[in-house]
């Protein structure tokens, strides 16, 4: 993956970085090894400073809800990067943001998504997926192939709630990917308006050393499995 980084004077980044962090996502904890119930704690990690600026990493998941409203995440390709949007029968919405690695497993996070989305008829999702096509053919290719079977693995968890070209959106061309529950959507750009730190980027690199298969799940205290 790769991250933006600003001409921003250093003054100037941390005044803005204060005042995006007084709104932004605070209240998440894991990592979690799932979304389903039982799901234990990752031993010896705790969660990256960077959700706290609502700005998620590579091989992170974040499930947003209650206070949890925003998140972005940048440099996806070859990484793909996962948008939802979700509105229950009920009215309540709730969102998912994810950085897949190449080595992701694509199966076990479509089950996650069905976790933290009921199958129900009457509710309302959309689904984004993002990244930058590499240069190299035989790269590109392995993109859009994961890209299909994203795709295919998450429309197979659901019997009643449709997901088709209408609420169903793939770009190519767009390494950023940002969810907006309060908006009620999800938006492509080239480019994070945040930035990681090296400690950031240490925890991603440390992850994708020790199991660059795995996701790490985040959600609110207060929907601890």
């Amino acid at each position: 993956m790769q991250v933006n980084r600003s001409g921003i004077s250093a003054p100037a980044l941390a005044t803005e970085q204060n005042q995006q962090a007084a709104s932004a996502t605070r209240h998440l904890q894991g990592p979690l090894n799932g979304l389903h119930h039982g799901a234990a704690g990752i031993k010896g990690s705790v969660a990256p400073d960077n959700l706290q600026q609502g700005l998620l990493g590579m091989g992170q998941v974040a499930l947003l809800k209650g206070d949890n409203q925003q998140m972005e995440t940048g440099g996806c390709g070859p990484c793909i990067g996962v948008g939802i949007t979700y509105r229950s029968r009920d009215g309540e919405t709730s969102g998912l943001l994810a950085h897949l690695q190449p080595e992701a497993d694509i199966k076990d996070f479509a089950a996650n998504v069905r976790q933290a989305f009921d199958d129900h008829f009457e509710s309302e999702i959309n689904l984004t997926l993002a990244t930058v096509l590499d240069k190299d053919p035989a790269v590109a290719d392995q993109q859009q192939t994961r890209l299909a079977a994203l795709q295919q693995n998450i429309r197979s968890q659901y019997d009643y709630l449709d997901l088709d070209d209408d609420n169903v959106h793939v770009s190519t061309a767009h390494s950023a990917l940002s969810v907006d529950l309060a908006a009620n959507e999800i938006k492509t750009s080239l480019e994070t308006k945040k930035d990681f730190s090296t400690a950031d980027m240490d925890y991603m690199r440390d992850h994708m050393l020790n199991d660059s298969s795995t996701l790490r799940y985040f959600t609110e205290p207060s929907g601890q499995h």
